[in-house]
């Protein structure tokens, strides 16, 4: 379903939000690993033309990407994307209850 949305036309202006369901906390981490593994994975297939064909606006992103968090103290610790990701949770009030 990744796919659909996200392509090598739309990736340069394609946000990835994450809805993580709180209800149940013991599957949040699990479930996060997961999409966030197959975003990691489709971006990669996305980007894959866009660098055989046009390896100038493929260099692009990268550098720009690469630019935002050249000085924070935790590059090397970062698996930079070149699509933002948005974590969000949900029905934390079930959670808390």
């Amino acid at each position: 379903m990744i796919g659909v949305p996200m392509n090598h036309r739309s990736i340069s202006s394609t946000v990835v939000v994450i809805a993580i369901d709180l209800s149940s906390p013991g599957n949040a981490i699990d479930s996060l690993l997961f999409w966030l593994n197959a975003v990691r994975e489709n971006i990669q297939i996305c980007l894959e033309p866009i660098h055989q064909t046009n390896a100038i606006d493929y260099k692009h992103m990268i550098a720009k990407m690469q630019a935002k968090w050249e000085n924070h103290e935790d590059r090397q610790k970062i698996n930079l994307q070149p699509v933002p990701i948005i974590i969000v949770g949900t029905k934390f009030d079930a959670f808390a209850n």
